[in-house]
């Protein structure tokens, strides 16, 4: 049963199914459980090899992001354990003393009076690691100059606050995708002082492994549940390169993005592959298509 749909023993107890000999069903399962075995084995190698790409993306992002690169720049201390040494005419900034955080608008209030207006609002689901989920935006009545208070703008990184460990520090920047949007008190609008700093290397630099890290070690923790809040993000440390070398940084994480994604996504489809072949393979099997 699954939801409101009902599958019962009187609808299935009156399926045919075919019925070999019982040293062919022996046979039969033999195979399967030796066929199955090898596929099996070769899905988990696809899957550990998506782990491995991943992991060497985030390990080259994260390196771009506080090394820059050039492997010959003179380095020093950033003074940050989760950054380690940086170029030396980078700059390391609290992300308070360039940004504005904006929090969100907290749920559940019912506004009265005729000049209510409906606006869509983003909820944590909406906010993913990298990008939008915008399938399916829920929307808020309420007077103009409340929303105002909340609106999302162009070029705004938005962040999630928490709740299970893999919703923790994750978002991107905003493009303006919906407009009149808002967002809900769960996600916070970083907005940057674009002089000082591109917002996609603020947005990358919180997605790195270093980002991770910081978010991880400085949340408020309990049982499978882990929140930030606005003080601590805006004492999250950033490397800065100056903004020439910030563009460049960008767009090597960008080839290396759409490089690693490529080849995880050939994987991917190479795994939904060798499981559409073991469904075919038992029920082939099962129906004497398969002779043993």
């Amino acid at each position: 049963r699954e939801r409101s749909t009902d599958f019962r023993f009187n609808d299935f107890g009156k399926l045919l199914l075919p019925l070999p000999p019982k040293a062919e069903q022996d046979r039969i399962a033999n195979f399967l459980d030796r066929k199955t075995a090898e596929i099996d084995e070769a899905i988990a190698k696809k899957q550990r090899l998506i782990e491995l790409l991943k992991e060497q993306k985030a390990i080259l992002i994260n390196q771009a992001v506080t090394k820059g690169l050039n492997p010959d720049a003179p380095m020093r201390d950033s003074g940050v354990e989760w950054i380690g040494d940086i170029p030396s005419h980078w700059l390391i900034r609290k992300l308070k003393y360039f940004t504005e955080v904006q929090s969100g608008i907290t749920l559940g209030k019912l506004y009265g009076g005729n000049n209510l207006s409906s606006y869509p609002y983003l909820r944590v689901a909406n906010v993913q690691a990298g990008y939008f989920e915008l399938a399916e935006i829920a929307e808020l009545r309420l007077p103009r100059q409340i929303a105002n208070q909340y609106l999302v703008r162009k070029g705004d990184i938005l962040i999630t606050e928490g709740g299970d460990i893999d919703k923790l520090g994750r978002g991107t920047v905003w493009k303006g995708e919906i407009g009149n949007c808002l967002h809900q008190n769960h996600i916070f609008a970083v907005r940057v002082n674009q002089r000082l700093v591109s917002e996609y290397f603020v947005s990358i630099a919180l997605g790195a492994d270093y980002g991770r890290r910081y978010f991880t070690h400085t949340a408020n923790k309990t049982t499978n549940l882990a929140s930030t809040n606005k003080a601590k993000l805006g004492n999250f440390p950033v490397a800065i390169p100056p903004i020439n070398e910030q563009q460049k940084i960008l767009e090597y994480c960008e080839v290396i993005d759409t490089e690693y994604d490529a080849v995880i996504n050939t994987v991917l489809r190479e795994v939904a592959s060798l499981n559409e072949y073991k469904q075919v393979v038992v029920a082939d099997a099962v129906t004497g298509k398969i002779k043993l």
